[in-house]
């Protein structure tokens, strides 16, 4: 991704996203749908429970992002770049997690070998197995979004008719979301997300190919079907909280996914836009360890600290250990993941020179 091209306050957004899930994940989730808390005040949820829309906004921003990272690359080098980005930190913080779970002793969570290892292929559900840490599901979204686009740059038809193949992609989400309802089918193309992913690389296209009617008009109609699946998906919740409003869902969800379209057109000075990139690097990081850890933490801080003061500290936690991660751990990883390919690769074979017979001469 050239300098030129990039867009500061994606990184910002990330950020602020991730945070938004590790608010509803503490001040409503673990206390109210799942129990993972200990203490738990139920006024918190009243402005905590929407924060898990930032998961739609990733989406958003990984559409706009995956659509950029697969402009003119090979299908080789692009799945190499989303490999090094995701899976050695999501190994890490995996090992982080399940030590913490070992040495903690937390009643709320237990780990086996098992199921450890079965986060090799980072969805343990396919052995039956639960996610160390809940939030683990949607890198599992991220992953078959990717291996969609892989797909598509390995396939010179694909490659040609990508449009189509995204129209085709959102034909199948209003089938099976709005007639079929096939569970394997919304597990294996993430129709009940899918239109996040496509407005992103919609908004891709308009931000490098100018306005276009028909561009615009698939942008809309694929924002206006996403928040109409997230309304129907919030039906759900307000079995768990009665007060839960789809009016706030909705407005929470427009206007975060506005803003984040139009804070595309703005640029800063180098020094803050390399600021705003080191921020927008914590964030995954954070959403990998932030659940778990939290919740142990907050369940340990909680009765010599009082409930406000446990989720402030643990939040504070959360934040320095994914800072470590991202500025120390992850390059690391990469660098030596880098060196490990260059090193398995296959040396091209060099033709001998020629011998020349001086003495024939």
């Amino acid at each position: 991704m050239n300098q030129r091209m990039r867009v500061p306050l994606l990184d910002l957004a990330r950020l602020i996203a991730a945070a938004g899930v590790m608010i509803f994940h503490f001040g409503f989730h673990g206390g109210v749908t799942h129990r993972y808390l200990d203490a738990y005040q139920p006024s918190l949820g009243a402005w905590s429970r929407y924060g898990y829309l930032g998961v739609d906004v990733f989406f958003v921003i990984s559409g706009f992002v995956i659509a950029w990272s697969a402009r003119g690359a090979s299908a080789a080098s692009f799945a190499w770049r989303r490999w090094l980005r995701v899976y050695p930190t999501f190994l890490f913080c995996v090992a982080v997690t399940s030590t913490v779970i070992v040495l903690a002793r937390d009643p709320h969570f237990q780990i086996t070998w098992r199921q450890l290892l079965a986060h090799v292929i980072v969805d343990p559900r396919r052995f039956r197995l639960e996610f160390i840490d809940g939030a683990y599901w949607t890198i599992v979204c991220e992953l078959q979004f990717y291996a969609f686009v892989a797909l598509g740059l390995a396939v010179p038809q694909l490659r040609k008719h990508a449009t189509h193949c995204i129209l085709a992609w959102f034909a199948l989400t209003l089938l099976n979301e709005y007639v079929l309802d096939l569970r394997m089918v919304r597990y294996a193309f993430v129709t009940q997300w899918s239109c996040f992913f496509m407005l992103g690389m919609a908004v891709f296209r308009l931000k490098t190919q100018g306005p276009a009617f028909t561009v615009a008009a698939f942008a809309v109609a694929a924002f206006a079907v996403g928040v109409h699946l997230e309304l129907r998906d919030a039906a759900v919740r307000f079995l768990i909280a009665p007060d839960y409003s789809p009016f706030i869902v909705g407005a929470v969800l427009v206007s975060s996914i506005a803003l984040l379209i139009f804070s595309m057109r703005f640029r800063f000075a180098q020094r803050t836009e390399k600021v705003l990139q080191r921020l927008g690097s914590v964030s995954y990081p954070l959403y990998l360890l932030h659940g778990t850890i939290g919740y142990i933490l907050i369940n340990r801080l909680a009765p010599a600290l009082g409930l406000p003061s446990a989720l402030l500290v643990a939040s504070a936690t959360l934040v320095a250990l994914a800072s470590g991660v991202a500025f120390v751990v992850e390059p690391r990883l990469k660098a030596w993941c880098s060196d490990l390919r260059l090193r398995l690769a296959p040396r091209p074979q060099v033709e001998p020179a020629p011998q020349v017979d001086l003495a024939s001469r």
